[in-house]
């Protein structure tokens, strides 16, 4: 596997990361999808789909910071309005 010789690999984190997800293997895709988060900062699609994730586990707060990230530069981003009302909800 790629991560295997390459472990901060963005790409191949986010896909296993996503892979997780499917799986229902919430906290490693989190930690997968942070940590993408973490070497792409500007990646505000991925900060969404984090966002999910920890609103899935009732971690609001931390959901929220990141939607709120993402509406600061991403606004019209699919999903992220929707997000940031039902988290302050």
């Amino acid at each position: 596997m790629l991560l295997d010789l390459v472990p901060d690999q963005p790409e191949g984190l986010l896909q296993r990361g996503l892979a997780y997800q499917a799986e229902g293997q919430t906290d490693l895709a989190i930690a997968d999808l942070k940590k993408v988060s973490e070497l792409q900062p500007g990646r505000d699609d991925i900060k969404l789909q984090l966002a999910l994730l920890l609103e899935s586990k009732n971690e609001k707060n931390e959901a929220l910071r990141l939607v709120r990230e993402v509406l600061g530069r991403s606004p019209e981003l699919v999903g992220a309005k929707e997000l940031n009302s039902r988290l302050i909800r």
